[in-house]
């Protein structure tokens, strides 16, 4: 029976993306089939965490991973995008025509990578077969010299014996090699794999001349650093994997007969496998800016930047240190208010500072004040420093992923809100109003637009910000800033209720950066129980049906994109479903068509206000951004009810709708709306699930939930003017065609897009949330 038949789709997830190498993972995939299926669902986000995990896949291997994947798949290139990419620099971008590889996320399906797992795997089987004979071979040799045991040997040097007995070299410990013998073979495989690969491919599929592939096997490509190929390493590997081989191996390329195609593991006279070692810190490579394929957690040791160059938040904190602490921790005002804040909070309360830097001055005063403190920073050294001086859990994460371990009674965001996007500093608002419990406490370090010096800046009109380039710390960066109003409106539409505000200048204690700042401290209360329906507080009564252009939302659709762990909410959701009622017709690109395979599902393209499907005909109703575009809202949601089945344990009803800051609404609201005639565009989302779960809770299904939903409009990358002049034609065609300002909307709505496509090119985000509402005795 398979061990995983039993076991929630979310804990075999994990289970697979904690495989500490490929051979694990392969062999799971091999013998339980339930594993099998859930991998042609999340190829992608398992593969990506096992190749950061895998001791052998960083250091430049990874790259051949991806291009042997590349290489797998049903895609053609040309010679020269081989070549480009050989005798390119490792970590160098790749060539364009291999750019897609660079991440899974865009394959078809699993396929080609399902086959590199399984070439990893051999890969490492033939390595510790290779190992194996090597250390045999030592272990049995008789020195031409004779030697003798350690204790026999210092006699014999001290002439305490007349002459030393001859003896075979005895083998005193049991350890594998070290990881830098491991990965020098490992290396060799997969260059070799990758040139073996690479002839077959071009001969038979990709219809390359005898001179191309010739040209392939130049020595100069060959031993190109890239693939890490080496004269003395190469023979000797081959000779081994030839004297395990009960037949021999046939060359790759004529030019090289060392280089041979790799046999199967299991046909070799030697079968051995054994754990990977660990990556030794001098070989680990740290990005304080993400987790990249290969690298493992260490202290991260601050490196030298660039006075001159524009650097992000994690490697400017990252170099500065202990710096930031001596210029900043002494602030007389920073203290009032944090000293405020600890006098309103319980005893043993659960406070988190994000962007915590070095702990000091305000995780160190909560914790010295009982409180139970949780720090994250993206950079970090900072996380090192914090931890190693105040009592409490510090972790490098960022705050617009990050998730706390529990509701807290205060949030803290002091001076960290500076070098994110304006898009992302709304939602990080409105996370921070969801990890609070009721009436918890939020407080916000910033400085005010006004503080500009001759409001050098430019401003962004769909966010009411300012952009500027300044001088730091010595350091060139970009900053955000908001007005006064702008965010104390922004708390409000968070659903919190102001309480303390304090503004004052402040100069830092640095002596090379002694600027005048004006820091403005915040303090406000959560008021609101579902931040997630803001902005607050709602428009008066319902708003009118919404009009869409259903054609060109469904090319708009056609660009939905979302990540694997994202997928998995909806996924987890329908676990047990079998009859399915999609209204919206999204499920499929939301769950992919491996998800979907195993259910009935039944689409309706168009929300209807009269169903034409029996009583409790499903045991699941969801329905993907409907609830703007039906004539009755109340009539609709009980025509949902009413197909659903309430007597199956499983009854379930799933609403998703905009997030309070989709930038996709957000642009379409501000620039398009106010010049429209005939077309609101999109209605307040939250009012629109505030109504819905009013009705739901009517008719049995009063236990809800909300949890945001990240995702994405992915476009390939033209250049900015072309790309935000189709966008522009694109959201206009969904929300106004026909307008008589049509045109004019259009041209206003390009730049702002170039503004969005500048700060994270090739996507608009797309945030959502999910309602989803059960039984109430469920």
């Amino acid at each position: 029976m398979d061990p995983f038949r039993k076991l929630p789709t979310d804990i075999i997830l994990q289970i697979l993306k904690s495989c500490c190498d490929f051979t694990s993972l392969d062999g799971l995939l091999q013998m339980s089939p339930v594993v099998n299926d859930l991998f042609t669902y999340f190829y992608a986000e398992i593969t990506e965490a096992v190749l950061v995990s895998c001791p052998m896949t960083g250091n430049g291997i990874e790259e051949d991973f991806k291009l042997l994947v590349a290489i797998y798949s049903t895609a053609t290139f040309t010679p020269s995008t081989i070549l480009d990419f050989l005798q390119r620099t490792p970590g160098d971008p790749f060539p364009p025509a291999l750019e897609a590889f660079q991440s899974f996320r865009s394959l078809d399906s699993d396929a080609a990578l399902r086959r590199v797992v399984s070439t990893a795997a051999n890969i490492h089987r033939l390595a510790c077969a290779c190992l194996d004979t090597f250390i045999h071979r030592i272990k049995t040799t008789t020195p031409s010299r004779a030697t003798v045991s350690d204790g026999k040997l210092y006699s014999w040097l001290w002439n305490r014996e007349p002459d030393p007995p001859a003896e075979p070299f005895q083998s005193k410990g049991t350890h594998h090699p070290r990881w830098v013998e491991q990965y020098r073979v490992h290396r060799v495989l997969w260059a070799i794999q990758i040139y073996s690969e690479l002839c077959a491919a071009a001969e038979k599929r990709w219809s390359w001349s005898q001179d191309d592939i010739d040209r392939l096997f130049d020595k100069d490509v060959t031993m190109a650093d890239s693939v890490l190929l080496r004269e003395d390493e190469v023979p000797a590997i081959t000779e081994c994997l030839n004297d395990l081989s009960p037949t021999p191996l046939s060359p790759v390329h004529v030019k090289f007969p060392a280089l041979t195609h790799l046999p199967s593991p299991e046909n070799l006279a030697v079968k051995s496998c054994w754990a990977l070692p660990s990556v030794p810190l001098a070989r680990r490579t740290i990005s304080p800016e993400t987790h990249t394929w290969g690298n493992t957690r260490s202290n991260y040791q601050p490196r030298n930047i660039n006075p001159a160059m524009e650097v992000d938040a994690a490697t400017l904190f990252n170099a500065l240190g202990e710096r930031y602490e001596h210029a900043y921790a002494d602030s007389p005002g920073l203290l009032q208010v944090t000293e405020y804040v600890v006098s309103k909070l319980p005893c043993s309360s659960h406070v988190l500072d994000v962007g915590c830097g070095t702990g000091k001055p305000v995780a160190a005063a909560l914790a010295s004040a009982g409180h139970t403190v949780y720090g994250i920073d993206v950079a970090e050294n900072m996380v090192r420093i914090a931890a190693s001086q105040v009592q409490g859990t510090f972790s490098t994460a960022d705050m617009r992923t990050y998730s706390p371990p529990v509701k807290m009674d205060a949030v803290f965001a002091i001076y960290s809100l500076f070098q994110i996007l304006p898009s992302d500093t709304h939602k990080v608002v409105y996370r921070f109003a969801e990890w609070l419990k009721e009436d918890g406490i939020l407080v916000l370090g910033v400085s005010p637009s006004s503080a500009l010096v001759g409001g050098k800046g430019v401003h962004d009109p769909v966010w009411d910000c300012m952009k500027s380039k300044v001088t730091w710390m010595e350091r060139p960066v970009s900053e955000l800033y908001f007005s006064q109003t702008a965010w104390l409106n922004l708390l409000r539409e968070a659903g919190f209720a102001f309480e303390v505000e304090k503004m004052f200048n402040y100069i830092s204690k640095d002596p090379k950066h002694k600027r005048t700042e004006t820091h403005y401290l915040i303090v406000g209360r959560k008021s609101e129980s579902h931040p997630l329906l803001g902005p607050y507080p709602f428009p008066e009564g319902l708003p009118g049906k919404s009009m869409r252009n259903e054609p060109a939302w469904r090319r708009l659709q056609g660009h939905l994109f979302l990540k694997d762990d994202e997928r998995m909410k909806l996924s987890s959701m329908l676990e047990g479903h079998q009859r399915v009622l999609d209204i919206g017709g999204e499920l499929e690109g939301f769950l992919g068509k491996a998800s979907t395979g195993n259910k009935f599902v039944e689409t309706l393209a168009t929300p209807l206000d009269k169903l034409s499907y029996p009583d409790a005909q499903f045991d699941a109703v969801i329905a993907t951004m409907s609830l703007d575009y039906v004539d009755d809202l109340r009539g609709f949601l009980l025509e949902v009810i009413r197909v659903v089945d309430k007597s199956s344990s499983n009854a379930r009803v799933i609403l998703i709708q905009g997030a309070p800051y989709n930038e996709v609404h957000k642009l379409v609201n501000t620039v398009c709306s106010p010049l429209s005639v005939t077309n609101p565009g999109p209605a307040h989302q939250g009012r629109l699930l505030h109504s819905a779960m009013k009705v739901l809770a009517e008719v049995g299904l009063g236990r809800t939930s909300l949890r945001p939903l990240s995702t994405s409009y992915s476009f390939a990358e033209n250049s900015p003017s072309d790309r935000s002049n189709e966008l522009a034609e694109m959201l206009c065609n969904v929300w106004f065609p026909g307008e008589e300002k049509h045109q004019q909307m259009k041209q206003q709505l390009i730049s702002p897009i170039e503004n969005l496509l500048h700060d994270h090119p090739g996507f608009l985000q797309n945030e959502l949330v999910i309602l989803e509402a059960v039984l109430d005795d469920q």
